[in-house]
């Protein structure tokens, strides 16, 4: 396959020709020619009935790689033009002989992008994008929109999928845009791509994708790819929570534990450390605020689920001072229920919730109980953990 660091020099003996025109005689002329001052002739090679104003810039572009074969600026320009004047295969040969000259060279790189789109060269366009977007991340935008409108083929997918997974720093930016110009089935497909390579948890670059598809309704895509991307874990199957040991920072985690240190409370993260794995640690004064604490969407199915609680006191903590809820994202709270904890050891609550048909999508979340007075409450939790049961709600 053709890669950038595979391209020797292609250039074409071509005699010189005189050029027509003063201004485009000096632009072209300069010991680093500037590829604006040549835009509109570029530009002219486009539009059937003004090709013949581009002949003079091609001719003369032509003549100064001719003369030096390293001159990626000339190069890139005679790409740009040759294509638009339909000679795609001079255009990408241009365009790769500018690259191999100048590896940043913006136009070389545009012209060579969608190029190798319009080919399914995947792997060249990958690294086209990745140059780019490295360089100039202002670019981002019309790439996505680019990328986008390919995104329907595998190929593509795995070599986006690749370049993602090696955490780019142009990834956030154009994320987001992909997200808003793809189609969602794409999109999901995408996500499947990503999680058969590299199962886990979601990165936070992702959640404009999942948003997406939250929003237009595509939870069953949702709950496929969560499941095969095994996010409740290696060993949980079934598990409707993502990362309910708290193995990693919620920060990290794109539609993960949303937390929320509400008036009067605090909500911390600590790590794991050895063979413990990470957790929270709640504070309220059960007075201030009814707030969720830390909450996160899961997609229960229709019937009765079933959340355990594994938590333990902290200082004044007693059993009772924090609940477990549900409630649907669009509608009807499904109940709060009370979580026991033990003094020194661990200890596990469980509660049962009916989902209705019309409840999709479901918030679970921690909250301190009410009080009439300021008090002292503190939690420590270890998981949260919610699976579907079998038989239907009552």
């Amino acid at each position: 396959m053709t890669t950038l660091r595979s391209v020797r020099p292609v250039l074409s003996a071509l005699a010189a020709l005189a050029v027509s025109g003063g201004w485009l005689a000096v632009a072209l002329s300069s010991v680093n020619p500037s590829v604006d001052n040549a835009k509109s002739c570029v530009q002219a090679a486009a539009v059937g009935d003004r090709r013949a104003e581009a002949e003079p810039c091609v001719r003369a572009l032509t003549d100064k790689v001719a003369r030096n074969p390293y001159d990626g600026s000339a190069l890139a320009a005679l790409a740009r033009a040759k294509s638009a004047g339909g000679d795609g295969r001079a255009a990408e040969a241009f365009a790769k002989q500018a690259v191999a000259v100048d590896g940043a060279n913006r136009l070389a790189l545009t012209q060579l992008f969608a190029t190798a789109l319009l080919e399914r060269n995947d792997a060249l366009a990958i690294d086209c994008l990745d140059r780019l977007l490295r360089t100039a991340p202002e670019l981002g935008p019309d790439l996505a929109f680019q990328v986008a409108q390919r995104l329907d083929q595998p190929a593509l997918r795995t070599a986006l999928t690749r370049r993602l997974h090696r955490d780019p720093p142009w990834k956030d930016a154009f994320v987001l845009r992909l997200a808003q110009t793809a189609r969602a089935g794409d999109l999901s497909a995408l996500l499947f791509t990503m999680a058969a390579d590299k199962p886990g948890l979601p990165d936070p670059a992702l959640t404009p994708v999942l948003q997406r598809l939250l929003r237009g309704g595509h939870i069953a895509s949702l709950k496929a790819y969560f499941a095969k991307a095994r996010t409740g874990g290696p060993r949980r199957a079934g598990e409707l929570v993502r990362d309910p040991g708290f193995d990693q920072d919620p920060a990290t985690t794109a539609l993960g534990w949303a937390i929320d240190s509400a008036p009067g409370a605090q909500v911390r993260y600590y790590g794991a450390t050895g063979s413990d794995s990470g957790g929270l640690a709640l504070q309220s004064d059960l007075f201030s605020s009814s707030r969720p604490l830390v909450s996160q969407l899961i997609f229960g199915d229709r019937g009765r689920v079933q959340v355990e609680v594994v938590a333990r006191a902290a200082g004044a903590g007693n059993s009772g001072d924090f609940e477990v809820a549900l409630r649907c994202e669009r509608g009807a709270a499904l109940g709060r229920r009370p979580i026991d904890v033990g003094q020194t050891e661990w200890t596990a609550s469980r509660a049962s919730f009916d989902v209705p048909e019309n409840c999709p999508v479901q918030i679970l979340a921690i909250v301190a109980r009410n009080s009439d007075i300021r008090s002292s409450a503190a939690v420590e939790i270890d998981s949260i953990s919610a699976r579907n049961m079998t038989g239907p709600a009552s």
